[in-house]
């Protein structure tokens, strides 16, 4: 019988193998991670309990496509300001001298960084990095703008994200008018804001904002305050230590925590205090593997020249579906009894987040 499984389970793979290889609407790149996507989930390295695998098959755990076997961290935030101060053996690239060598090594770079998705997440605080080596605004105007249309045309994924600010440069100033000039999706960006970020440089993000929908913002103080220090925004919102990253993000539904409990008590005594727990220990699982069994980091000269840390690393414990939980015992068919309209229901999703934060953490994975 088990023989017969996976005669079975081999055919549908490679049935999925022919018809990714076969595709009329993959280009070659996504063909190539998508076979890598069926190779590394052709075997569970991983020991999943059964109360773990309940929960994943009832989709109120979800590992968001990161495959069985994860062999590299999903976010890596590598420190590009070391890299362009002292280049890189691996790479054989000396530091830069000007702008056209510090565009390239970054560019080089960035070919080198993994992620989930097989592109870099985090491409550094731009204007930061490139404000030094600006001579001429006009000239240089023409190399960040070919630097970014690069960038949106090999770099193709949504999560490649960079930063700029707090403070006002020239490079960021070029930064915010190439985009609403080129009008490219990718990177994203966000600006970090603070009382450092002048009104003019805010106005002219906003501008930016309205016709490319990029930068985002964020408040550089309670960043800097959670995380002591610098930090990098990845991946639209989500702050990691630089020359650090994440090594997974697992989400919970909790729309679907809450279809499995009968009352907000037992969602509150039991059903959620146990998920999360769970959860946690799929987490740390998955951390584990990365570490002492994928070789990654013996494997990788980020961290042999530093420009990452090991213990710079965290992992994400995300989640969806809060108005849908909550609802769940307040919605009774007008929008006043529910979730962002009533002061009870809005009590009681506040409720759930922190019985969820303390849980975490009291965790160390």
């Amino acid at each position: 019988m088990l023989l017969a499984v996976k005669i079975i389970f081999l055919v549908i793979k490679m049935n999925d193998v022919k018809k990714i290889i076969e595709s009329k609407i993959l280009t070659y790149e996504q063909k190539v991670i998508s076979l890598a996507k069926i190779a590394e989930n052709m075997f569970q390295p991983i020991s999943i309990s059964e109360r773990e695998k309940d929960l994943v098959e009832k989709g109120i755990i979800c590992g968001l496509n990161e495959g069985n076997a994860p062999y590299r961290p999903r976010y890596i935030v590598p420190d590009y300001e070391k890299f362009l101060k002292e280049g890189s053996e691996f790479l054989e690239l000396k530091a830069p001298k000007n702008l056209d060598e510090a565009i390239n090594n970054l560019l080089v770079l960035y070919k080198h960084v993994p992620s989930i998705t097989s592109f870099p997440v985090y491409i550094g605080n731009i204007d930061y990095l490139l404000d030094p080596f600006i001579k001429d605004e006009r000239e240089d105007y023409e190399k960040i703008k070919r630097f970014f249309i690069h960038m949106d045309r090999t770099i193709t994924d949504s999560f490649c994200h960079g930063n700029i600010g707090p403070k006002e440069t020239i490079a960021g100033k070029i930064i915010l008018k190439v985009q609403r000039d080129i009008m490219t999706s990718i990177p994203n960006l966000t600006l970090k804001l603070s009382l450092e970020t002048p009104e003019n440089f805010l106005i002219d993000a906003i501008k930016t904002s309205l016709v490319t929908a990029k930068p985002s913002y964020a408040n550089d103080e309670l960043y800097r305050s959670d995380f002591k220090g610098d930090y990098a925004i990845a991946s639209c919102y989500n702050g990691l230590h630089i020359g650090g990253g994440s090594y997974t993000l697992v989400r919970m539904n909790l729309k679907k925590l809450s279809d499995a409990s009968e009352s907000k008590v037992e969602l509150m005594s039991k059903t959620l205090p146990d998920a999360v727990n769970i959860m946690i220990d799929y987490i740390e699982k998955r951390i584990k593997y990365i570490v002492e069994e994928s070789n990654f980091f013996e494997s990788s000269f980020l961290l042999r020249e530093k420009l990452i840390d090991i213990e710079k690393f965290t992992a994400m414990f995300g989640i969806i579906g809060l108005a849908e939980a909550v609802n769940k015992f307040y919605d009774n068919g007008n929008i006043e009894s529910r979730f962002g309209y009533n002061k009870e229901a809005d009590d009681f999703g506040e409720e759930i987040i922190k019985k969820i934060s303390d849980i975490v953490a009291s965790k160390k994975v």
